[in-house]
């Protein structure tokens, strides 16, 4: 899915805005850094260290315009932080040529291994892994902005479960649903900035915002769960309330895990249009499309009810089989847990 001319116009304009703030700091400070898509502020009151990312995937541009309100409102004082906060764009060159990745997918390559290689060895996206890692390895909490290919019903947390990161996804407030795992489960041997994190004993929250490009709701997003996040930090390093009593005081959550994957193991295979993230389907539901003319394509039913996340609409030939290389998987259906995670699952490593 690519952005029109005006988004490009607009991304361009944004980087430009981050560019700026970036140079607007020490010569030691960007020095210190060693990245010249991170920017750093620190209110000298707190040591906590809260790193925010977006555009991991180039094309999920939309938090960056909300990122930037929060940067400007922390710089200018309308937003008062005490701790650390360092802000990094994660794949702008990918952005700026409406891609999800150029080499290799930024948010699959997190691995510690990186640090050992040459940088005339590595692609693109591994020497942005290899210095976003220097950063997050110096957090307290990460929060990784998203946006889906497709809309979505509503925005939603997605990363393994871990009862220090609920608590600060309660307080956030940016999704009122997590589609979760168990903590010890992996996700396929591809480690994303979230995972990373959380691998290294910290907790890290992946929001996911709607769909692809600039829009109120992921600016708004973003704001909002950043001015709540900073605010709590500030009362927790200020001794005024602790994480716990923050996040008791808001509404829970409600848990979803992935109860199924569907192959994309034939190019034929189709969805039926209209599919979001979080629509609600049926067990036996019909979910490829119907007509006289489309007798060729395979059926496809719901095996089970629950909820489509990360349905599929890729590029077609004129036969209607799918432009290689074709993902992985046509959809997923998630479920609700069956009871709370903290009745599930114990995750002692990050308990508080």
């Amino acid at each position: 899915m690519k952005t029109s001319p005006y988004e490009t116009e607009a991304l361009e304009t944004c980087l430009r805005a981050f560019s700026d703030l970036v140079a607007s700091q020490d010569e030691i400070q960007r020095a210190q850094l060693g990245d010249d898509w991170a920017w750093q502020y620190s209110g000298g009151k707190s040591n906590f260290h809260l790193v925010v990312s977006v555009m991991i995937h180039g094309d999920e541009v939309g938090p960056l315009e909300g990122l930037l309100d929060v940067m400007e409102a922390i710089q200018s004082g309308k937003l008062q932080y005490d701790g650390l906060i360092t802000c990094v764009v994660g794949n702008p060159e990918a952005g700026r040529r409406v891609k999800r990745f150029i080499d290799v997918d930024l948010n699959r390559v997190f691995d510690s291994e990186l640090r050992a290689r040459q940088p005339e060895e590595l692609h693109y996206e591994e020497a942005r892994a290899q210095s976003l890692m220097r950063l997050f390895d110096q957090c307290d909490l990460l929060i990784d902005f998203h946006q889906t290919i497709l809309d979505s019903a509503q925005p939603f947390y997605i990363c393994p479960w871990s009862e220090e990161t609920w608590r600060w996804m309660r307080l956030m407030g940016g999704a009122k649903v997590w589609v979760t795992r168990h903590p010890h489960r992996g996700g396929g041997g591809l480690l994303c900035a979230d995972e990373y994190v959380r691998q290294r004993g910290k907790p890290a929250v992946a929001l996911e915002l709607g769909a692809l490009g600039f829009t109120s709701k992921a600016r708004a997003g973003v704001w909002k769960s950043l001015s709540r996040a900073i605010k709590a930090i500030n009362e927790i390093s200020q001794k005024t309330a602790t994480l716990s009593e923050l996040a008791n005081a808001e509404p829970d959550l409600k848990f979803y895990e992935t109860s199924y994957r569907a192959r994309f193991d034939n190019p034929l295979l189709t969805l039926k249009e209209g599919l979001v993230n979080f629509t609600e389907v049926q067990c036996e539901e019909r979910l490829s499309p119907l007509g006289s003319d489309l007798d060729h394509l395979p059926d496809i039913s719901a095996p089970q009810s629950g909820v489509i996340l990360f349905p599929k609409y890729p590029p077609r030939d004129e036969g209607g089989e799918v432009i290689e290389p074709r993902p992985r998987e046509l959809y997923r259906i998630i479920s609700p847990l069956s009871s709370h995670p903290l009745e599930l699952w114990t995750d002692k490593s990050t308990d508080q």
